[in-house]
C-alpha cells in the first residue's frame, strides 16, 4: 500500500511541475509580446530602412 502512495505522490508532483512549466511559458510569452508591442519590432524597423 505504501508503494501505491509513493506512485501517486510522484504522479501528483509531475502534474504540478507540468502546470508550473506551462504557466511560466505563457507568462514569458505574454511579456515578450507586450515588449514587442511597446518598443516595436526591430525587423519591421530595418525593413522600413530598406525601402528608402
Amino acid at each position: 500500500i505504501m508503494n501505491l502512495f509513493c506512485y501517486n505522490c510522484d504522479y501528483f508532483f509531475s502534474i504540478i511541475f507540468l502546470v508550473v512549466s506551462v504557466c511560466e511559458g505563457a507568462l514569458g510569452l505574454s511579456i515578450l509580446v507586450s515588449m514587442i508591442r511597446s518598443h516595436g519590432n526591430d525587423f519591421l524597423n530595418s525593413f522600413g530602412l530598406l525601402l528608402c
